[in-house]
């Protein structure tokens, strides 16, 4: 079971790379859940079920790695997650909270490979949630709220929908 459950985590993870929070919060909760059993089977079992799945990234870590010249755990878009959700627009104004890839062009500059795009945006966006870290836990307060709706809900509703995702259901 344990080893079925690393599996699904990791199928999880290939199509969504934030999948792989799972397998840490499942791996404690499934070894807490066994308390009758032995440290070590507990112990074993949790490893069993990382193992897997480690086993079923790991194709695809060497596939990236090898094509984009450097290593690639699971994705190369963290550098612009960080730099869209760290600049000016996301710690104030209408998108408190939110991501915003007009962030990102500052640093696309020609002839950078893209784990050097991404580096150099990861560097951007922590640099910049460094320089402005008072502003921090109001922005973390509105990220929360926007995830669960509960932050500006309509607007936040029209820009869901620009994903492809239909306005209606993003209202309901």
């Amino acid at each position: 079971r344990f080893g079925l459950v690393g599996l699904l985590v990791g199928l999880a993870t290939l199509t969504r790379s934030d999948g792989l929070f799972l397998a840490p919060i499942l791996a404690v909760a499934l070894v807490w859940r066994m308390r009758s059993s032995s440290t070590a089977r507990r112990v074993l079992l949790g490893a069993c079920m990382l193992g897997v799945v480690c086993v079923t990234q790991l194709p695809w870590i060497v596939s990236s790695s090898v094509r984009l010249g450097g290593v690639v755990l699971v994705s190369s878009n963290s550098g612009s997650m960080l730099e869209g959700a760290n600049c000016p627009e996301t710690y104030g104004g209408p998108l408190i909270g939110e991501w915003d890839p007009a962030c990102q062009e500052g640093v696309r500059a020609p002839g950078l490979s893209e784990l050097q795009w991404s580096a150099a945006s990861r560097s951007a966006g922590v640099h910049f949630a460094r320089t402005h870290l008072g502003r921090l836990p109001v922005v973390v307060v509105a990220r929360e709220l926007r995830v669960w709706g509960l932050w500006a809900p309509v607007p936040q509703a029209r820009l869901e929908s620009i994903e492809s995702r239909d306005l209606t259901w993003q209202l309901v």
